[in-house]
């Protein structure tokens, strides 16, 4: 599945909402399942032998993604704005927030960056001694 996600991003590798639509200049970008990503993929990357090619497709990804979000998603602290990542999905369909801000993706576009930074899997682990 990581796979399929990451060979159908598009160019700036944030998800649109649903890979099932076809993508115009209007449709609606998913950067909280981006995020989201990004924490799976590096879980999964984390689990697999240090010299497995599939690790460095899924780091690969998620850094791509990561440096998208963070060039033309990310508000930078901006207290003007609700959150932290622009342009996060809810029910698209429904049109309850197509294009917001969501929780989840903030929660979970700030674990991947601590993942990446500290090199460990979240906050709440230990860090060695």
């Amino acid at each position: 599945m990581a796979r399929y996600y990451i060979d159908h991003l598009p160019d700036d590798h944030v998800a649109y909402w649903d890979f099932d639509v076809l993508p115009s200049a209007l449709t609606p970008r998913d950067s909280s399942a981006s995020a989201v990503a990004a924490c799976g993929m590096l879980e999964i990357a984390d689990l697999l032998p240090g010299d497995d090619p599939r690790r460095e497709l899924f780091l690969n990804a998620v850094r791509r993604s990561m440096v998208s979000m963070v060039n033309g998603y990310f508000t930078d602290g901006n207290p003007d704005e609700e959150g932290f990542l622009r342009h996060g999905s809810y029910f698209v369909r429904g049109g309850i927030a197509p294009d917001d801000f969501v929780i989840w993706g903030d929660y979970f576009f700030l674990e991947a960056l601590i993942r990446l930074n500290n090199g460990r899997p979240g906050y709440w682990y230990e860090r060695e001694r």
